[in-house]
């Protein structure tokens, strides 16, 4: 079968989950002739090997919405449209993959000759319904059964694409995310920097991620004041940034626990943090799939997730048939899983919910018993080991063509 021409849109290559998908695909896939990025604005902070075409339509990734803004967005969007059918003849592209929801309805609205790919990465019922969202729900109901394929990337949202959206099952293929293991092998051994040192001379807790309500950190900082009472040298440290860094350092102050919970900002290396922890702990409300869960495992360290929708169980539980349950610590064949958290934000003062204690219960277990804690360590690298790049980059080329 002869070669094509892929190109891929995104609104921008800055930092992030998608984002991150996007370079690792550039960069490994092999099996085709030329490889374009498609951009809304020329952000690009990752490495990638591919052809930039900047589309000049940052207007679009605009959030307000107003009867107004609505109209000139569907004028940009004509536009954009044009635009890119412009490109995809220019570059006789064979097969565009889109990324996110904007550059999704924009692919499918823009086909010449070429085969629509769209990749799904976001469990949209959970989020908070915005009237951004809303409109985003009418349109992916009326646009992502118009693709040749729709790329979930898990087998949760597969199934909330069919029952949610009514997309037609055999449109839809999972493909998992790929966790680049010799890559964070070289990363590992990296010497922490010395203000930070002293915190790892003790039990920690590690939590990677924005620091968002979607993440829940602020359960997870509550959790972590009854571990606190069980194991009193334990500390719990939190990478990323975010809009709650404020309220979960308050929240962290006013529990007493500012001199054991560390705010260690972006780091561009988290897996030497992670492989000094005891522990990586998931505290998410909801997801699409979790790289930090994943990179985590492949760090060869143990992993306790609420068992939110959608990814958790599925990296943790063999055959996982994406039932939950929630009123117990599970004990899974690759980590530990507890009940997702109510996400919502509760102050100091107030006593801790069953989910959290039940999480908290299960970060206690981990750090006192050395022998679950070996057993779930090596799981978790064998675990990785089947989401190689190899094996994914494979599945992707064979749904290009």
């Amino acid at each position: 079968m002869a070669k094509k021409n892929v190109a891929i849109l995104i609104h921008s290559l800055s930092n992030g989950g998608a984002e991150r998908a996007v370079s690792n695909l550039l960069q490994n896939i092999q099996d085709i002739d030329k490889k374009y990025l498609f951009v809304y604005t020329n952000k690009v902070e990752y490495d990638i090997k591919a052809e930039i075409i900047d589309l000049d339509i940052k207007q679009l990734n605009s959030s307000k919405v107003s009867i107004m803004n609505i109209f000139k967005k569907i004028l940009i969007l004509f536009r954009a449209v044009y635009k890119l059918k412009k490109y995809k003849r220019k570059y006789n592209i064979g097969t565009t993959i889109s990324f996110l929801q904007d550059p999704n309805i924009l692919n499918v609205l823009s086909r010449k000759n070429d085969k629509i790919i769209l990749s799904a990465r976001v469990y949209r019922s959970k989020a908070k319904r915005t009237t951004k969202d809303k409109i985003y729900d009418t349109l992916i109901r009326l646009f992502y059964n118009k693709a040749d394929l729709i790329i979930a990337v898990s087998e949760g949202i597969k199934i909330e694409l069919m029952d949610n959206y009514g997309i037609k099952e055999e449109k839809i293929k999972v493909i998992y995310n790929l966790v680049e293991k010799n890559k964070i092998n070289n990363l590992l051994d990296d010497e922490i920097e010395d203000e930070f040192k002293h915190i790892f001379a003790n039990p920690v807790i590690i939590n990677v991620g924005r620091l968002n309500h979607q993440k829940g950190q602020w359960h997870l900082i509550r959790s972590f004041s009854m571990v606190k009472k069980e194991v009193r040298n334990a500390k719990l440290v939190i990478l990323g940034r975010g809009p709650y860094e404020h309220n979960l350092k308050e929240l962290s102050k006013k529990l007493s626990l500012e001199d054991d919970i560390f705010f260690l900002g972006f780091q561009p290396n988290p897996f030497k943090f992670i492989n000094k922890s005891k522990i990586f702990a998931f505290s998410s409300l909801y997801e699409g799939f979790s790289n930090a869960l994943l990179e985590s495992m492949a760090c060869g360290v143990p992993v306790i997730s609420t068992d939110c929708k959608t990814g958790p169980r599925e990296l943790i539980v063999d055959g996982s048939t994406n039932e939950y349950q929630y009123s117990r610590i599970e004990h899974g064949s690759y980590g530990l899983l507890t009940p997702t958290f109510d996400g919502k934000f509760y102050s100091a003062n107030i006593p801790l919910t069953n989910e959290e204690k039940i999480f908290a219960d299960g970060l206690i277990s981990l750090l006192t018993n050395d022998s679950l804690r070996e057993y779930y360590s090596k799981k978790a690298g064998e675990r990785s080991d089947d989401f190689s790049v190899d094996n994914i980059i494979s599945q992707w080329e064979k749904a290009i063509y």
